[in-house]
């Protein structure tokens, strides 16, 4: 391998922890090892200026997270941060048509002053989000970790990336660097990852079905609010949204 200082060193093991967003991703498909990226989506993040006060008086310190009837959206959350609002917007390939209709939308507008509009030079990033794990994330003397190995559907990669990144660490430190090596003691826990994805897509698919149906969408809705009206007792949906959208 040739170092930033231009020579060449020989190298044990290649661990690869990048984003899906790094361009550099794109040259170990032309390697020997037959590893294909994570499939991926684009999001939407905006950072929206507010004002601390105003902020404090429309938004509170809760997350609010929308589940509305719009084609391609997961779901929505409005973050408040000091003096923004943090917009997060996740689903298939969200695009401008997208983020106009959601904050068209009467909800997202309750959430903000009457008088507020969208700026033209909003403070925005499409990033692309893992939605699936990648194929033959490793091989002899390369492992794969994190977001370009496997990561949580639809959430921070921080937790999968330590996960992965300690598992390849263990496997390469007591067992061996070679590609069985890794799938036998590192693959087990990218399939838990995988699994565990996969029960987070029939929760999103049930979430799916409540959007699309008003009445159900006002029951999920009175039940969060009577939860937290409540001093005493476990509130369960409100746990269960929390976990789901956090």
């Amino acid at each position: 391998m040739k170092t930033r200082g231009g020579e060449f060193q020989a190298y044990d093991l290649m661990a690869v922890a990048m984003g899906k967003n790094n361009a550099a991703l794109k040259m170990f498909e032309s390697l020997n090892t037959s590893y294909k990226p994570p499939k991926a989506t684009k999001t939407y993040i905006s950072e929206i200026y507010l004002g601390r006060e105003t902020v404090s008086q429309y938004l509170g310190s809760s997350m609010h997270v929308f589940l509305l009837n719009l084609p391609r959206l997961e779901f929505a959350a409005l973050i408040p941060k000091g003096d923004y609002a943090t917009m997060c917007l996740l689903g298939d390939e969200i695009d401008r048509d997208l983020v106009n209709s959601f904050v068209s939308s009467a909800e997202f507008k309750q959430c903000l002053p009457p008088d507020w509009v969208m700026p033209a030079d909003l403070c925005h990033c499409s990033p692309h989000i893992c939605v699936e794990g990648a194929v033959n994330p490793f091989a002899d003397r390369v492992v794969f970790v994190g977001d370009c190995g496997v990561t949580r559907l639809y959430k921070d990669g921080i937790g999968a990336a330590y996960r992965t990144a300690k598992s390849a660490a263990v496997t390469a430190i007591f067992q061996g660097i070679a590609a069985e090596d890794f799938r036998k003691h590192y693959a087990p826990l990218l399939h838990h990852i995988k699994t565990d994805n996969q029960f987070g897509r029939i929760v999103f698919f049930v979430t799916g079905l409540i959007q699309q149906m008003k009445i159900l969408r006002r029951g999920v809705l009175r039940m969060v609010s009577f939860e937290q009206q409540r001093t005493r007792g476990t509130r369960r949906l409100s746990t269960v949204l929390w976990d789901l959208y956090r």
